[in-house]
């Protein structure tokens, strides 16, 4: 007995003194790493590294710069009983998978959770580490049941790891996206993540991130215009020609850079031949295509800006960059029926395409008769498993009864689904219902109610209702607001506050997009309807039209 309790007691104290820390590289630098006192080591993709139990300190150089104080701890029994896993991860550049998986008779989904931006993780107990688990496992009558835990690097894209954290941990899945874009300045995919998360809820945190990168060579196209757009947005766009007036003095014929300048360039003509000139340093760059098919949007003149579009596209500019200009100016050329048989193609094929749905939804509604518009949601949902008819589907029904036209019921349904988001919906329902001061006192919409394009279509819901006075006020609010952003906003907000009709070249030359600037025709024709510029119809313009909520 007491030979065997001294060969247990050296066993428990060489397994404290042989511990394994596992460092996961993700950067794609090596990296330097020096425990306590101990020699630097290289650690290129992932290591194993032998230490003792207890505190430690270990400084990371290289692609990152950071010192972390580790607890490499476990309980005197648990060094037989259980297999803990301790991970270094620089940067916090890793993405974890922790699953626990449930073996039993009756079917048990995993519990999976996605570890994303933290640099060090320690786990008490884990039977399955960067190995797959079993299928199955043999389970005693008595147990009912086997539960083991799995932890396993996630090795998918880098945007879907930030979109499945997202939902969980917001601030890690922000760091890691941040982290990832420092390495990967190009990818458009995750610029464009970034871009529809932060833009709103943390304005101040993304201009500072983006600024830090402005420098880097070669030029990041996307990388700037996500900036430059925050920084109108917010209204920190005072130092913007600066910035680029210097970025061109410093390199005057590189052609990103021209196009950059050109897209702040307050004068239009100015801004034009700034475009051109981009097009003649670099033929093949297709964002002054994309910045003229905008122009071309912004005068209604769609079939040009299609072709300016496909001048983009054969440039291989990446498609997300103009799939809301395209769809606009398809709707607007007359192409519904064309685009919501592809899209309904689309849907058939693969019913988690949700943008497909949305957009089935909105063309259907430009051309067919409204019943139809719930018909093309009816046959979604019937495609859709049990388990996925929840907020989503919640979401385009609403968007669907909207469209129809069923106002009463869309508010209904408003009010009863659980889990979605559909303020913005039940906004636009108040107000095509003339109930605008139900809506505007609603406290669940008080939040809705900060966005300037909201605030400008409850002026235009009270100027149609004849309540002028109350339409003013939330027309300033409105203009306010657009007041303080960049030249295009400034422009429309003078539009808005003018006493008289504001020549039409003055809205041509804006581009907020075609939805802002249909809406502030609609303020202007409001106010002014005697007015023989009311009347104006664009070339080639459609006279189909689509009620879209505006945020949905």
């Amino acid at each position: 007995m007491i030979l065997l309790a001294a060969g247990l007691a050296v066993n428990n104290e060489y397994i404290r003194r042989h511990r394994t820390l596992h460092v996961l590289n993700a950067t794609g630098i090596p990296v330097e790493l020096r425990i306590d006192d101990g020699p630097p080591r290289t650690v290129v993709g992932s290591e194993q590294i032998v230490v003792a139990e207890g505190k430690h300190r270990v400084r990371l150089t290289g692609p990152v710069d950071e010192t972390h104080d580790l607890a490499i701890e476990a309980g005197y029994l648990d060094r037989w009983f259980k297999k803990p896993a301790w991970l270094l991860m620089p940067g916090g550049e890793a993405a974890i998978i922790r699953r626990t998986v449930i073996y039993s008779q009756r079917h048990a989904p995993p519990n999976a959770e996605l570890i994303v931006g933290r640099p060090f993780l320690a786990v008490p107990d884990v039977d399955y580490l960067f190995t797959e688990p079993p299928p199955s496992l043999t389970v005693n009558k008595g147990k009912g049941q086997v539960t083991r835990t799995c932890v396993q690097r996630f090795m998918g894209p880098d945007v879907q790891a930030f979109e499945i954290a997202y939902s969980t941990d917001r601030q890690a899945a922000l760091t890691f996206l941040e982290h990832r874009l420092r390495r990967k300045p190009l990818d458009a995919a995750m610029i464009e993540a970034y871009a529809d998360r932060i833009d709103r809820a943390h304005p101040d945190r993304a201009r500072s991130f983006l600024e830090s990168g402005l420098d880097r060579r070669p030029v990041a196209v996307q990388w700037h215009r996500l900036y430059q757009s925050l920084s109108e947005a917010s209204g920190h766009d005072e130092g913007l020609l600066a910035r680029y007036d210097n970025y061109l003095k410093a390199d005057p014929r590189n052609p990103a850079l021209i196009y950059l300048r050109a897209r702040i360039e307050p004068d239009w003509d100015r801004q034009g031949e700034m475009y051109r000139e981009a097009m003649q340093a670099d033929p093949q760059l297709p964002w002054p295509w994309v910045a003229r098919a905008a122009r071309s949007a912004a005068a209604a003149r769609w079939t040009e800006c299609l072709a300016e579009i496909k001048e983009a596209r054969d440039r291989r500019v990446d498609a997300r960059a103009v799939a809301d200009l395209a769809l606009t100016a398809r709707l607007g050329a007359g192409e519904a029926r064309k685009v919501a048989d592809e899209c309904r193609a689309a849907v058939q094929a693969d019913a988690a395409d949700l943008p497909a749905v949305a957009t089935l939804l909105e063309a259907t509604a430009t051309y067919a008769p409204l019943k139809d518009v719930e018909g093309e949601l009816a046959a979604w949902q019937n495609r859709l498993p049990i388990e996925a008819k929840g907020p989503v589907a919640a979401m385009f029904r609403a968007i669907a009864l909207y469209f129809a036209g069923k106002l009463d019921e869309c508010l209904e349904h408003c009010g009863r689904s659980q889990g979605a988001d559909l303020r913005s919906v039940r906004l636009h329902t108040l107000l095509a219902l003339g109930r605008v001061k139900e809506a505007t006192e609603d406290p669940t919409l008080t939040e809705a109610l900060k966005d300037p394009n909201e605030a400008l279509a409850i002026s235009l819901a009270w100027r149609m209702a004849g309540r002028p006075e109350e339409a003013d006020k939330w027309l300033e609010r409105g203009a306010g607001a657009l007041a303080t952003m960049g030249h295009d906003a400034r422009v429309a907000a003078a539009a808005l506050r003018s006493r008289q009709p504001p020549p039409l070249r003055d809205i041509e030359r804006m581009y907020l997009g075609a939805r802002w600037q249909a809406l502030i025709c609609a303020l202007l024709a409001a106010r002014f309807p005697n007015s023989e510029r009311t009347t104006w119809r664009p070339p080639n313009a459609t006279t189909s039209g689509s009620a879209r909520p505006t945020s949905s």
